[in-house]
C-alpha cells in the first residue's frame, strides 16, 4: 500500500485535474475502494464500488461495470456478505454477457 500511495499517489487526486475525463472517472472511484478496503474502510469502500458503477452504467460502459460489479462481489466475499455478494456476481456475470465476454463468463462459472 505504501508503495501504492507513493508511486500513483491516492487515486481521488487525479480527479482534481481539470478537464475531468468522464470516460474514466468511475476508474479512480473504483480505485479509491480498493484504497478504502485497504485501509479498513468498508463502508467508504462500499460507497465509492456503488458510484464507480453507476456512473460506469451510464455511461452505458458494460465491461467497466461489469468488473466493478466482480470486485465489489469480491469484496463483499472477503468482509462475509456472502447473500450481497451472490447478487452483484450474478450481476457481474449478467453485464459480461451483455457486453459479449463470453471468455470471462464461462471462467466466471467454474469458479
Amino acid at each position: 500500500m505504501r508503495l501504492a500511495n507513493t508511486t500513483i499517489g491516492p487515486p481521488s487526486h487525479y480527479l482534481h485535474f481539470p478537464p475531468q475525463n468522464p470516460n474514466v472517472v468511475h476508474y479512480a472511484m473504483l480505485l479509491d475502494a480498493e484504497f478504502a478496503d485497504l485501509k479498513g474502510k468498508v463502508i467508504k469502500a462500499e460507497k465509492n464500488f456503488e458510484s464507480a458503477i453507476l456512473r460506469a452504467e451510464k455511461r452505458n460502459q458494460l465491461n467497466d461495470a461489469a468488473k466493478g460489479e466482480q470486485r465489489y462481489g469480491e469484496f463483499l466475499l472477503r468482509h462475509k456478505k456472502v447473500k450481497q455478494a451472490s447478487i452483484h456476481l450474478q450481476r457481474a456475470a449478467d453485464l459480461f454477457d451483455s457486453w459479449g465476454a463470453y471468455l470471462v463468463l464461462s471462467w466466471a462459472v467454474n469458479l
